[in-house]
């Protein structure tokens, strides 16, 4: 692609995406479209440099991703939501750059990627995974302990700490560094994963 077409094209999109936000009828998803598209551009010009607020800007925009969803929908967006999908975007985020950070390492040039995996360590990337894990486990638990009546809920936290596990195990193998790739090939993964909807829409629309 011609890099004036790219141009073009992207300035085009950015105009673009907070007006076809605005046809949902809204203030609040336009709002957080503008949002969206400043933390990226903040993390594309400077957030990146930056040790540590770099890994909390990518999981940053996931966060908004998921509560735009939310918003475009119409689903109330709860502190319980707002919290477990912060972690696990953060043990997402730890993960893949605790695996690129090893793939760096490992090779003959030992060159990274990315220029901030320098301000890293595997130990602390690890222990920030671990403990996003960690107090992901614990929010999960509270909200289907706490805020709901029945079994469905609690059983729900099984296949949940499953996948946490599940993904904390692929990344020590060194397999972390797309999660998305893992969620499409991993057979656990999606195992897991349905276990878990299952009592979750027996929950929601048969109680």
């Amino acid at each position: 692609v011609p890099v004036r077409l790219a141009w073009a094209v992207g300035i085009a999109f950015v105009l673009l995406a907070p007006a076809i936000a605005a046809l949902s009828g809204g203030w609040r998803l336009p709002l957080v479209v503008a949002g969206y598209l400043s933390l990226t551009f903040s993390y594309t010009y400077y957030l990146k440099h930056q040790e540590v607020v770099d890994l909390v800007a990518v999981a940053g925009c996931h966060v908004i991703r998921a509560f735009a969803g939310a918003i475009a929908v119409q689903v109330p967006v709860t502190s319980w939501f707002l919290v477990v999908i912060s972690l696990g975007s953060l043990q997402l985020v730890a993960g893949k750059r605790e695996t690129e950070l090893r793939a760096a390492l490992g090779n003959e040039t030992g060159n990274a990627t990315r220029a901030i995996l320098a301000a890293y360590t595997p130990g602390y990337l690890a222990g920030v995974r671990m403990m996003a894990s960690g107090a992901m486990i614990v929010t999960y638990c509270l909200w289907a302990l706490n805020e709901h009546s029945g079994p469905f809920y609690p059983i729900s936290i099984v296949p949940f700490v499953l996948i946490v596990l599940r993904h904390n195990l692929l990344v020590d193998r060194g397999v972390g560094e797309e999660p998305e790739e893992l969620a499409l090939r991993d057979r656990p993964t999606q195992l897991f994963v349905a276990l878990l909807l299952l009592p979750l829409l027996i929950g929601i629309y048969l109680t």
